[in-house]
């Protein structure tokens, strides 16, 4: 005996279920992105002199994690900038930047923002991943003289 179910009766039945449960399993699809404290060095830049050397973030994962724990392949500094280098240590994972191209994003909000000369800080968010897949995030400033 053969049993036909047609495919609207499949998308009718899981429809339904996904109803039932309130779109509870699509929802567990995505793993929530883990706070991380972040913090900037040099902590101030004077975009008439800018830096010549690196730009490092300081990255301190929460309780439960460790910044060995952190993928550096998968970090990224306003999700467009990838770290030339990375260091571990046992309080945080240094991610350094080049001076250049931050400088560049700097610009960049600051034009988007529509700035005037002075003392401004301005955000700069991390992400990235842990080796487990878990995503994170986290925003550091830095006070910029225009």
């Amino acid at each position: 005996m053969k049993t036909h179910v047609s495919a609207s009766a499949f998308t009718y039945t899981t429809l339904l279920a996904l109803i039932v449960l309130g779109g509870y399993v699509a929802a567990t699809s995505q793993a929530a992105i883990v706070e991380v404290s972040v913090w900037y060095l040099p902590w101030w830049v004077n975009l008439a002199r800018p830096p010549t050397c690196g730009i490092y973030a300081f990255i301190d994962p929460p309780r439960g994690y460790m910044p060995r724990d952190i993928n550096p392949d998968r970090i990224l500094l306003e999700n467009t900038l990838a770290p030339v280098g990375t260091k571990s240590s046992w309080f945080w994972l240094i991610a350094e930047f080049d001076p250049d191209a931050v400088v560049g994003i700097i610009w960049g909000k600051i034009y988007h923002m529509g700035m005037p000369p002075g003392m401004h800080t301005i955000t700069l968010k991390i992400t990235g991943k842990f080796k487990d897949g878990t995503p994170f995030e986290g925003i550091g400033k830095v006070i910029v003289k225009i």
